[in-house]
């Protein structure tokens, strides 16, 4: 609201203001209520989601077991290379 919307006629300047700033406040109460409760309903989701990605306790595990194949497969004789 600009200062041309005052109408002295419906009331004095501090109601006016008064009024101007309960309107303010409520809307701002209502819009965070409602990004609030947006929020919400999005922690909801993500509270379901998993991240698909190995821990660092699993790679380390598959890290020492990729690790023991390839030593023990370092130098195969020709046997074992056309069995592998």
């Amino acid at each position: 609201m600009a200062a041309e919307s005052y109408d002295p006629r419906r009331g004095t300047v501090s109601s006016w203001l008064i009024t101007l700033v309960r309107s303010r406040a409520i809307d701002c109460l209502r819009s965070r209520r409602v990004r609030r409760a947006g929020l919400e309903t999005n922690v909801d989701d993500v509270v379901t989601l998993r991240d698909s990605r190995p821990g660092p306790e699993l790679m380390s595990v598959e890290a020492g077991r990729s690790r023991a194949v390839r030593k023990a497969l370092g130098d195969p004789s020709q046997d074992q290379r056309e069995a592998i």
